[in-house]
């Protein structure tokens, strides 16, 4: 019998493999998430949505005898988020370091590009544009270390998988009926 802190690590492996595994289908069907951000963010969110309702429902049903509450699950989504996280972070460090070396370059491009769109498009709007460019490229550069990738990764689920969880645990929530008064 698994117990709390097994049960949340394995759905939040499962997930974070979930994660994976649509980023590798992504980039064998040629879709890049700088190039499609839209599409792999609706994609994901869907998943993450998904997941997260099926496994704070399990958690209810199997754990805690068909009652949560809705902190608990709030808990419990938030937990499974963060562990799904380090699995991808570590998968985007594979990616950005060793598989496509080049993703940081064609970010940069793709970002300067856009400020470069912005600049033609709302002239005067962006200052200084050739100190906006530089600054961009060395925050890029330390965006895509190993550590800062890991951490946003935590950051950026933790905080998606508490707002995705603040509503999920409306439709998830089951009160002991003993304790209803």
């Amino acid at each position: 019998m698994m117990n709390h802190r097994h049960f949340l690590m394995s759905y939040g492996a499962l997930l974070g493999l979930l994660f994976v595994l649509v980023a590798v289908l992504c980039r064998a069907f040629g879709i890049i998430d700088i190039e499609r951000p839209v599409l792999l963010f609706t994609l994901n969110t869907m998943i993450f949505t998904g997941f997260l309702f099926f496994s704070i429902k399990q958690y209810r049903d199997i754990k805690n005898g068909g009652i949560i509450s809705y902190s608990q699950s709030l808990k419990v989504g938030v937990s499974i988020a963060v562990f799904s996280s380090i699995i991808f972070g570590f998968w985007k460090v594979l990616l950005i370091g060793y598989i496509d070396p080049g993703y940081s370059s064609l970010a940069l491009e793709k970002q300067q590009q856009a400020i470069l769109e912005l600049d033609n498009a709302i002239p005067g709007m962006i200052d200084n544009i050739d100190d906006t460019l530089d600054g961009l490229e060395q925050e890029l550069a330390s965006q895509y270390k190993p550590h800062n990738i890991i951490v946003n990764e935590i950051i950026g689920k933790a905080i998606g998988g508490f707002l995705l969880s603040l509503i999920i645990s409306c439709f998830t929530k089951k009160q002991d009926p003993e304790l209803i008064i």
